[in-house]
């Protein structure tokens, strides 16, 4: 694959992000948005990876410089993170006990969430979430199979520790890797 095939997917994918889930396809009853995920597999330091994605990143830098540093985001490890970083308001039921009266529930908010739904995972080190998709109980490749269908549906794990979902999520991926380690780490679930 030659640079400017390089920078070509990864300007794609950045700009599906960007623009969010206000652009779609419309097939039969489904809605297909610009949330792609894409993983670029050459040479360490040979196949220009990452100079590529230095290329786009500083043209997106120009157009939206909020989105590039709030909404770029790397290190995925978990499904439950990636659905923290897009996160709803969480609301819990806290008791309010005034004297002389029984005591009652009100809600209230815990956490305001995150009002931007747009979410690109860049993993410049693809094998570090091939290896976190290994580990017992990991939900990452889940979330982000789910994540990477679109649908309207919110990303949320059923797990009693975590409560956080995600509705109206809209997440993309651009992730680095070698040959070597793709054969290495790449489950058949993953393929």
């Amino acid at each position: 694959m030659c640079s400017s095939d390089l920078l070509l997917i990864q300007t794609l994918v950045m700009f599906g992000n960007i623009i969010g889930r206000s652009a779609y396809f419309q097939v039969e009853a489904d809605r297909h948005h610009g949330n792609e995920f894409v993983v670029l597999v050459g040479k360490t330091s040979k196949a220009r990876k990452g100079t590529s994605w230095g290329r786009v990143s500083r043209l997106f830098r120009e157009a939206e410089e909020q989105w590039v540093d709030e909404r770029i985001q790397s290190g995925a490890s978990s499904g439950e993170g990636i659905i923290w970083a897009i996160r709803d308001p969480i609301h819990k039921q806290e008791r309010v006990k005034e004297k002389g009266e029984a005591p009652r529930y009100e809600q209230v908010e815990a956490d305001p969430g995150i009002e931007d739904k747009r979410l690109l995972v860049y993993e410049p080190e693809y094998a570090n979430v091939l290896k976190q998709t290994e580990r017992q109980g990991n939900t990452l490749s889940a979330v982000l199979r789910q994540a990477w269908d679109g649908g309207d549906r919110p990303l949320r794990t059923m797990t009693k520790n975590s409560l956080a979902r995600a509705t109206g999520a809209h997440v993309t991926l651009v992730g680095h890797i070698t040959a070597e380690e793709l054969r290495r780490y790449l489950t058949e679930t993953e393929t």
